[in-house]
C-alpha cells in the first residue's frame, strides 16, 4: 500500500511541476500534454494527492498518515525540483523504484 501511495503522490507532484510556468525546460510527451491542459492537470493532481493521503491514513491511522503524507510530499517535491530540470528522471527509473519498493513491501509486510 505504501509503494502505491508513493507512486500516486509522485504523479501528483509531477502534474503540478509540469504546469509550472516558472520552470524552463524542454517539455515532451506527457509533460507537454499536461502543460497544455493546466486546469485538468491541477484537478487531477489534487485528486491523486487526496487518494494518496487516504491510502496512507488507512494504512497508518489518521495522524501518522497525514504526517507521512507531508513528509513524502516534501521529499518527492524536492527530488523532482532538483532532478527534473537536468532530465535525470526517466520512466525506467520510476518503474524500477516502484518494483523495488513493492517487492520490499511484500517481503516485510
Amino acid at each position: 500500500m505504501l509503494s502505491v501511495s508513493v507512486f500516486i503522490m509522485f504523479l501528483s507532484i509531477w502534474c503540478l511541476y509540469a504546469i509550472s510556468g516558472k520552470v524552463e525546460y524542454v517539455k515532451t510527451g506527457l509533460t507537454l500534454i499536461l502543460s497544455k491542459n493546466s486546469r485538468a492537470a491541477t484537478i487531477g493532481s489534487l485528486l491523486l494527492f487526496a487518494v494518496s493521503v487516504v491510502l496512507l491514513c488507512l494504512s497508518y491511522g489518521l495522524v501518522a498518515g497525514i504526517f507521512s503524507a507531508l513528509v513524502l510530499w516534501m521529499t518527492l517535491a524536492s527530488s523532482i525540483v532538483l532532478l527534473a530540470p537536468a532530465q535525470r528522471i526517466k520512466w525506467f527509473h520510476i518503474v524500477i523504484f516502484l518494483m523495488a519498493t513493492g517487492t520490499l513491501e511484500v517481503l516485510y509486510f
